[in-house]
């Protein structure tokens, strides 16, 4: 038996016995399966049983959140990883709720949403054995009703098919989540006074929508409704003088203040300042996922229970 061949059967042999162990699991749930994905639970749609040669699964489930653009957004994230010997090219990645079509990415508009892990370049390609990421926005009017259920579909050329298994074109029916019911938190405005100006906030592939952060064995996007809080001087311009001196920038040393009552659990001071455009440096990394208050001005101390609205720092070159 040629070589192509053998390795074939050995493959429909093993989808085989994959497909009957599922099917004898339980008699309510034959010729389907759940995606192992830990945001996946008993109430997520069933996709069918069959060979995914990309690998999909949601970073962490979408929770439903109104925005000023008079949106309820769903912005999470979809884990890609090709376990193939060859590179794949995506030309789509759908978004479904029942027999909706919710978002649908493709071309040039998916490269614009996908990067490789690691690489800062747009991109609808992975190579062999290679992992990326794709950033979901799903944007919904107001008045349509929420969907408690996604599941996506993943489309991709092969340049080297194997059929019946590899194909030279497949599309995947993967990633299935449920959509949490819970509401955002609301809290109150960190800053007062005019002209502050939501740097990188959410939801477009802003640096902080981007972060996605290997911690404890898994992908955590920590910064995902992270904002950059920048006020713009009454001209519209953000600085004067020397962009790299903090002083250039007039809300240096404003006051932040709590945006809800709660104790103060952790202090930690003395750290440098920071140059404004410049990768932090000298932080740990609690500190560089969070906020950075001016060198000396943790005023509150551990065990306090400040009120709200209070001073509770000042602001360094990039509160947020």
């Amino acid at each position: 038996m040629p070589t192509r061949a053998r390795f074939i059967v050995a493959v429909l042999f093993a989808v085989a016995l994959t497909v009957a162990s599922c099917s004898s699991a339980t008699d309510g749930q034959q010729g389907t399966a759940q995606s192992p994905s830990a945001t996946t639970s008993s109430a997520s749609p069933e996709v069918p049983v069959a060979f995914t040669p990309v690998l999909a699964k949601v970073v962490a489930a979408p929770v439903p959140v109104p925005a000023t653009d008079g949106k309820t957004h769903l912005a999470y994230e979809l884990e890609l990883t090709n376990t193939l010997n060859q590179e794949v090219t995506l030309t789509s990645v759908a978004v479904h709720a029942g027999d909706k079509t919710l978002l649908t990415l493709a071309g040039d508009k998916l490269g614009y949403w996908t990067r490789v892990y690691g690489t800062p370049t747009p991109t609808t390609k992975l190579g062999p054995a290679q992992g990326g990421a794709v950033w979901l926005d799903v944007a919904l009017d107001t008045s349509a009703p929420l969907p408690t259920d996604l599941v996506h579909t993943v489309s991709f050329t092969v340049p080297k098919p194997t059929p019946p298994l590899i194909n030279a074109v497949m599309d995947e029916k993967v990633a299935p989540v449920v959509v949490l019911s819970r509401k955002p938190v609301v809290i109150a405005p960190p800053l007062d006074g005019p002209g502050w100006l939501d740097g990188d906030g959410c939801c477009d592939m802003s640096a902080h929508r981007t972060a996605l952060n290997p911690l404890s064995g898994g992908l955590w996007a920590a910064e995902r409704y992270a904002i950059d809080y920048l006020q713009l001087q009454p001209d519209g311009v953000l600085f004067t003088g020397d962009p790299t001196k903090l002083e250039s920038y007039s809300y240096f040393g404003t006051d932040i203040h709590a945006v809800a009552e709660g104790p103060v659990v952790a202090v930690l001071d003395g750290l440098p300042e920071q140059i404004p455009s410049k990768t932090p440096t000298g932080l740990p990394l609690e500190q560089a996922c969070w906020c950075w208050p001016t060198a000396g001005s943790t005023a509150e101390r551990s065990g306090t229970r400040p009120p709200t609205p209070a001073p509770s720092c000042c602001g360094g070159c990039s509160p947020h």
